[in-house]
């Protein structure tokens, strides 16, 4: 479970900004709303994030640093334009040079290569914790380079960092976790611009393998084309679909309860491209795509993200969650993950939001603000860090009402 995010001179995050979500060990919780941060852990996490904050607050921009960071360890190998794309500073002319610096903090098993996460088996060091942290500089307008990768672990959570590699100006350093043996020509050839892990990974490094297999459970739409047209995002949605019968049997389930009137969704393939139709009640012929509501539309399009990880217990990041559906269904959404029948493996979902009832719903530990300030300059809080905030309190009043910020400053 990920439960640290540090961003600092990226895009609107100018000063280093971290989200801990990490619960107090004696804090009253919902169980339902928590899960260990690694198995047998006391430490718990939220298994939903939900970002407030006025338009152009940096609320995507969260949610952005840490696709980016699982794009980057999976396919930096193969595109060597995205480190490019994670090397977006703070546009002021102080910090174009600075590196732009991402790091995240979760649980796992401790040895990557294990195919099986074991049971029954906590206290000896086979979960704990993990930290990857990246920094990218651009050195001139046409050059970026990795100033720095490094992963490291704590077994059991506790006690001092160790490395699993760590890659700088002076080389590239490894572990028995981590091992380098066998590799000395891949790692020589290691393209400044590609992860260590995405590098070794295309050659069948055990450990990298894994680490990428960890994080492809990281299922977003942020890079993602959003344009709603038969092109690229929505196709991809659909072959999702086609590929996995079952997530479309669900879909329809749910779509038959959210939806007045329509009984199933199907998709037509075609040489070219898949068309999706959807069968209403009391209508002789099918709906096409574009004439079917952008409530249904959007669903059908968050859908596959929030599937997929409530099934391998990996994470969903949605940007504009709320676009086009209705309030009564995003709760829906937090009962799934809520739910131990729908989310055995504790999955997660970190989400953009502008649905303000949606916040009497959550637990102080699971919202977090963006605000801006007049510099350009924003930060990103847990609703938790602000004194005095009260389990029972209305957050919804009181964050329309100013009260915690990140509400836009209207006239």
């Amino acid at each position: 479970m990920l439960y640290k995010l540090e961003i600092e001179n990226f895009l609107c995050f100018r000063e280093r900004q971290v989200i801990d979500l990490t619960v107090s060990k004696t804090a009253s919780l919902d169980e339902a709303h928590f899960a260990p941060i690694f198995e047998g852990a006391i430490t718990k996490a939220p298994k939903t994030v939900f970002i407030y904050g006025a338009n152009a607050s940096g609320k995507s921009t969260v949610v952005k640093a840490m696709s980016l960071l699982a794009y980057f360890v999976t396919n930096s190998y193969e595109d060597r334009k995205a480190a490019e794309i994670v090397c977006q500073p703070f546009a002021s002319n102080d910090m174009l040079k600075q590196p732009v610096c991402l790091a995240i903090e979760f649980g796992d098993v401790m040895d990557p290569t294990l195919e099986i996460n074991p049971e029954g088996t906590h206290g000896n060091g086979t979960y704990g914790v993990w930290r990857y942290e990246l920094e990218v500089r651009r050195t001139n307008p046409k050059t970026v380079t990795i100033q720095k990768e490094s992963l490291h672990q704590k077994p059991d959570g506790v006690g001092r960092w160790k490395r699993v590699f760590e890659r700088n100006e002076g080389g590239l350093q490894g572990s028995k976790v981590f091992s380098l043996s066998n590799h000395a020509r891949e790692i020589e050839k290691m393209p400044t611009v590609s992860s260590v892990i995405s590098t070794l990974a295309w050659y069948e490094h055990k450990a990298s393998k894994a680490l990428v297999g960890a994080a492809q459970g990281i299922f977003s739409n942020i890079l993602l084309d959003k344009v709603d047209n038969m092109d690229s995002f929505l196709q991809y949605c659909l072959e999702f679909y086609q590929k996995n019968p079952d997530a479309l049997k669900s879909l329809n389930q749910e779509i038959q309860r959210l939806d007045v009137g329509i009984k199933q969704m199907e998709i037509i393939s075609s040489p070219n491209d898949s068309i999706a139709t959807f069968e209403h009640s009391g209508l002789d012929s099918p709906i096409l795509w574009l004439m079917e509501s952008e409530g249904t539309r959007s669903f059908v399009k968050s859908f596959p993200r929030i599937y997929a990880a409530l099934q391998s217990g990996g994470i969903a990041i949605i940007d504009e969650l709320d676009q086009s559906l209705h309030p009564n269904i995003l709760p829906e959404i937090l009962n799934w993950f809520h739910s131990p029948a729908e989310n055995s493996q504790d999955a997660q979902i970190w989400a953009t939001c502008h649905s303000v009832p949606l916040m009497d719903d959550l637990l102080k530990e699971e919202i977090i603000f963006c605000e801006k300030d007049w510099r350009g300059h924003a930060q990103a809080y847990c609703l938790k860090e602000i004194q005095g905030v009260r389990r029972n309190e209305r957050f919804s009043k009181k964050y329309l009402g100013g009260v915690y910020g990140g509400i836009p400053n209207i006239g």
